[in-house]
C-alpha cells in the first residue's frame, strides 16, 4: 500500500498521511487495538483479557489509559459529527456503539482531522 507524501511549498518539507489501517506512532493496528478495548469495554479484566489476546497487561492497560485519558475530547469531536452518538447513556457505551459501527481506525481518522491523535 502506498503511502501519501506531500511537499509543503512553503517550507519544502514533506510530510506522509498514513492509511487508515496503519495507527500513527504505534506498534499495532487499530484493528488489534480495536479487540482489546472491545473486551475491556465489556468488562473483561486486564487479566483475561492479556489470556484471550496474548497481549502484556501493560500493553492493555496503556491502551486503556490512553482511550480513558482522552475519551472527553474524543467523544465531543465525535458527537459534534456523528449526532446519534448522543443518545448513549454513557461513554462506555458510547465507545462500544463506535467501535462496532465504524471501527477504531475510522474514528480515530475522523478525530485526526481536528485533533493529533495519539
Amino acid at each position: 500500500m502506498a503511502i501519501a507524501r506531500f511537499l509543503c511549498a512553503a517550507c519544502l518539507h514533506t510530510c506522509s498521511r498514513l492509511p487508515l489501517c496503519i495507527a500513527p506512532r504505534r506498534w499495532y493496528d487499530w484493528s488489534v487495538q480495536q479487540v482489546v478495548l472491545l473486551l475491556l469495554l465489556a468488562g473483561v479484566s486486564l487479566h483475561h483479557c492479556s489470556r484471550c489476546t496474548q497481549f502484556g497487561r501493560r500493553t492493555i492497560r496503556r491502551w486503556r489509559d490512553w482511550l480513558d485519558q482522552r475519551s472527553d475530547v474524543f467523544v465531543f469531536h465525535l458527537r459534534s459529527r456523528c449526532a446519534d452518538l448522543g443518545r448513549e447513556p454513557d461513554t462506555p457505551a458510547l465507545w462500544r456503539s463506535v467501535l462496532n459501527a465504524m471501527g477504531l481506525g475510522v474514528a480515530m481518522a475522523w478525530l485526526d482531522q481536528d485533533l493529533i491523535v495519539p
